[in-house]
């Protein structure tokens, strides 16, 4: 039977990105610090990760996820993880801007959300306050966010998108092309198209069409 206690020691930590490199990076600076954490594996693929993190003869305290992954995100493995019933620590992790992710980090029971340009003085903090089961201070305090009385089974929280997401997704939603935005904000199409591969990762939309559809219900075209 798998087990997830540990004697007192180093936090048993996971890592999960999309590349390799980036898992590997991560890997490495938390195991600089042996006395504090013991890195047990990495890799690259979602599915691999939930199933080691649930069905592992000796399962992790903490999960170090980045958010863009392939074909489901670091939210979604946060959220399969918690609807399973465990209660590992969850740091989430992303080149954008942390504080965009809060609120869906709050939804599905993640402890902290780091930016990735902060990983080398903030992770092992992180770590540290995920495997204890408690939010991060010096980065978004997932725990604070969530208010009284909310937890992993309360309702979902709207998704916060940028000034810059909202006017992309607004103008796909009238009907523009991608040029025609980029034109309009006086972005390049590369740009415009980021805008909208994040805003669509935020909402958790397979498609430009459900996003919209998304950002609709969540009144977020104003």
């Amino acid at each position: 039977m798998p087990s997830s206690e540990h004697a007192d020691g180093p936090a048993a930590v996971v890592v999960l990105d999309n590349d390799p490199f980036a898992a590997r990076a991560l890997a490495a600076v938390l195991s600089h610090d042996p006395r504090h954490f013991r890195v047990m594996w990495w890799c690259s693929s979602a599915p691999e990760a939930i199933q080691r993190c649930l069905h592992a003869r000796e399962l992790p305290q903490v999960l170090v996820c980045d958010i863009a992954l392939s074909g489901m995100t670091g939210m979604d493995v946060c959220a399969t993880i918690r609807k399973a019933g465990s209660r590992i620590g969850v740091v989430l992790v992303t080149a954008y801007d942390p504080k965009e992710y809060v609120a869906d980090a709050v939804s599905v029971g993640a402890q902290a959300v780091l930016g990735k340009d902060e990983a080398m003085h903030g992770l092992m903090e992180a770590v540290q306050k995920a495997a204890a089961g408690r939010g991060v201070c010096g980065c978004p305090d997932v725990s604070a966010a969530a208010g009284p009385g909310r937890n992993e089974g309360g309702p979902r929280v709207v998704p916060r998108l940028s000034e810059r997401e909202r006017a992309v997704m607004r103008f796909f939603a009238k009907g523009m092309k991608a040029d025609d935005i980029a034109e309009r904000l006086d972005l390049s199409r590369n740009t415009v198209m980021t805008y909208s591969h994040r805003a669509l990762r935020k909402l958790h939309a397979e498609n430009r069409e459900e996003a919209m559809e998304k950002c609709g219900r969540y009144d977020l075209f104003k």
